[in-house]
């Protein structure tokens, strides 16, 4: 990107105003904030939840938007999107490995899937091919019955 083409992306970002929309939301709505991500402040993730009805606010540590873990936010999303499964279906807190559906190389393979990263960098740092981490993906999806990558991420716990 050019420093022209950089002021004007900074400049446009700038000038977008969702204020008089966030009334008319009608999802149920969690709103992440991480303070490790340098472009999201605390005052403006308070600024969107409070103009969403309904909505939640939550602070995550885990440094999810700057490719962590996610050992915070996934399951904060989960109990989101799952109020009512109760702790009965929570996993408990040092679970085992094996007791997941996935492999220890699935579950690596979609942390960095959760980071938005693209195949290709996901078997750079993983060092398997593009096509090893494209099976690896559809293993996933198949295993937690899902088919696009944002679900991959967010999808209730599967019983083994």
């Amino acid at each position: 990107m050019t420093p022209d083409g950089l002021a004007a992306y900074v400049a446009a970002s700038r000038a977008i105003d969702v204020r008089n929309s966030l009334r008319d939301v009608a999802a149920p709505t969690l709103v992440l904030h991480d303070p490790s991500f340098p472009f999201g402040s605390l005052d403006l993730c308070r600024d969107v939840a409070s103009g969403i009805p309904d909505a939640r606010l939550l602070v995550v540590n885990d440094g999810v938007m700057m490719g962590g873990p996610c050992d915070e936010a996934l399951p904060a999303i989960d109990r989101f999107l799952r109020p009512d499964a109760g702790a009965e279906h929570e996993p408990a807190r040092g679970t085992a490995d094996h007791e997941s559906p996935l492999t220890p190389r699935e579950r690596a393979v979609l942390r960095l899937v959760a980071t938005g990263r693209p195949n290709k960098a996901i078997g750079l740092a993983l060092g398997m091919s593009e096509r090893t981490v494209a099976r690896h993906i559809t293993n996933i999806y198949a295993k937690i019955g899902t088919n696009t990558r944002a679900w991959a991420c967010f999808a209730p716990k599967t019983p083994t």
